[in-house]
């Protein structure tokens, strides 16, 4: 599963690529090669890898890029405008602050709204709402619940949102002085912050649409001042360090022997990692970190039990060093096991545990391949 994600999200990128470079200008200086190798570089990033900021961010450049040569009085072909619809609707798709962003969009064009390109957007738009209804109506059965606890996790802290708003405002300065493409990639940078806003949660990779929407527009942008250049320079440095940074591979601590399942109960899923992607998983939830949203832990606890118990692991990692304690929520799970050796002690690590015997299985237990 992890190969064919990457597969697809490669292939998005190579479509991203392509289409974007047939809409952009035929600039005569240092744009022609600056932009495309910022666009490269923002397409590819390690940390957030998969993300869906990421997906949205690939699939939404040829867009914006469109919605640039609309404002230019500039034509393409009702297939190529109907391909990046299509594109830009499975992207602004997969939340639904980012409708912010056509919308923004359409009001600074200021154009005629039924062009290909848009008309492709909402017929997606019902599509999508119509494949929930008919394809997966559990979703909203389960959705009072994910509201219950996603609504009430995160919180924006100043030291996350201050270097970014500091950027943004240089952003919405340049906005008043700029023409064509870097205005429009302006227009999707604050737009997609604002969307980060919104959604009040804190996660930094949720700013990361808009950091490089805004590192295309100062690349698109004719910079001339010190000033300028020197905010160029820091919006780069702000999109371009995070792509650098994989996610830790933490392996080497477990030392699992073949063939082992592996379960973990932690707030960050970052702590199963890469473990989680190529063992047996028992429980539901890549770890129940949302627990921590529930004024009453009932729910996840039942779920958490029945899961460990009808699919016990052989290994479990139980993380009470965070903002939740997992232990007092499955005693009865917990007998089957004891303290595991591991390489690091005395840390988050010292919960990690080693199956011993079995629990009697409940009725309706899943089957785990």
């Amino acid at each position: 599963m992890l190969v064919v994600l990457a597969a697809f999200l490669l292939c998005t990128v190579a479509l991203s690529l392509y289409l974007s470079l047939k809409l952009l200008p035929e600039w005569q200086d240092r744009r022609q090669y600056l932009f495309p190798g910022a666009l490269l570089v923002s397409c590819l990033p390690l940390f957030d890898f998969g993300q869906r900021e990421h997906f949205t961010f690939v699939a939404t450049v040829p867009y914006v890029l469109l919605v640039a040569k609309r404002r230019h009085g500039e034509t393409v072909s009702t297939g190529l405008a109907v391909a990046i619809g299509v594109l830009a609707a499975v992207g602004f798709a997969l939340k639904p602050h980012f409708v912010l962003v056509p919308i923004a969009l359409e009001l600074w064009l200021q154009s005629r709204p039924l062009r290909p390109e848009t008309v492709t957007l909402v017929i997606a738009a019902l599509v999508y709402a119509v494949a929930f209804v008919v394809i997966e109506p559990d979703y909203f059965t389960l959705l009072p619940l994910i509201t219950e606890t996603y609504s009430a996790l995160g919180k924006p802290t100043p030291l996350l949102i201050l270097p970014g708003a500091g950027l943004f405002v240089f952003g919405a300065c340049l906005l008043l002085r700029a023409r064509g493409t870097s205005a429009a990639l302006l227009v999707a940078a604050l737009s997609f912050y604002l969307a980060f806003l919104l959604q009040a949660k804190g996660f930094n990779y949720q700013q990361g649409p808009a950091i490089r929407f805004l590192l295309l527009a100062t690349a698109a942008f004719p910079l001339h001042t010190l000033v300028q250049k020197t905010l160029a320079a820091a919006i780069a440095l702000v999109a371009i360090v995070p792509t650098a940074i994989p996610y830790q591979d933490n392996s080497d601590l477990f030392r699992l022997p073949p063939g082992a399942s592996f379960a973990a109960l932690a707030t960050s899923p970052r702590l199963a990692w890469p473990e989680a992607e190529y063992r047996r998983w028992p429980i539901r939830a890549m770890s129940p970190w949302m627990a921590s949203g529930l004024k009453d832990k009932s729910p996840v606890s039942a779920m958490l039990e029945h899961d460990l118990a009808c699919n016990p692991p052989d290994y479990l990692l139980v993380y009470d060093g965070g903002v939740i304690e997992y232990t007092p929520m499955i005693p009865e799970a917990l007998k089957a096991y004891t303290p595991a050796k591991t390489d690091v002690e005395n840390g988050p690590w010292s919960h990690f545990l080693k199956r011993v015997r079995d629990l009697p299985r409940p009725a309706h237990c899943r089957t785990i391949y």
